[in-house]
């Protein structure tokens, strides 16, 4: 059984996240990873739905315990989290993009990176990795609520 990809890109818009991971930043070559992650209430149907996406695109999940030791938000609970690299990332936002509203830049986003990961082989030139880190603060930007407010009113503006 297949995912819905409307579903999943509302599931995405709601409760995932599109990263870029910088590595190695003390280094003159830092490396970029595109990452989707994903946190869910843990439920029989929240397991079945994070199988169904390692069986289909790859990515690993997790079970993982809430650290809310004072219970001043009784709704917290234990969540599992899907995370998924490179290819993984990419079938899933080629599946999902005509679907996604909130986070469809930030996708977009992911899949240039992944472009110009692939258009080089050995040494990296210096406008790529120029462009690789445009592209890391822009979404990084757009992940935080105050950049996607700004980066709404430069839009209402032009």
């Amino acid at each position: 059984m297949s995912i819905n990809y409307a579903y999943l890109a509302g599931v995405l818009d709601s409760d995932g996240s599109f990263s870029i991971a910088k590595r190695h930043v003390n280094r003159p070559l830092k490396n970029y990873t595109a990452m989707i992650q994903l946190s869910w209430k843990k439920s029989d149907i929240s397991i079945d739905f994070m199988n169904q996406l390692v069986h289909q695109y790859g990515g690993s999940w997790a079970a993982c315990k809430s650290t809310n030791k004072l219970r001043s938000f009784p709704a917290t609970a234990d969540y599992l989290k899907y995370s998924s690299t490179g290819v993984a990332t990419e079938k899933i936002i080629r599946d999902v993009l005509p679907f996604l509203i909130l986070k469809k830049k930030q996708a977009l986003n992911l899949l240039k990176l992944r472009e110009l990961t692939a258009s080089y082989v050995g040494h990296r030139p210096n406008e790529i990795s120029a462009e690789m880190e445009i592209l890391y603060y822009f979404n990084k930007s757009l992940n935080n609520k105050n950049g996607w407010k700004n980066e709404e009113n430069r839009i209402h503006r032009s």
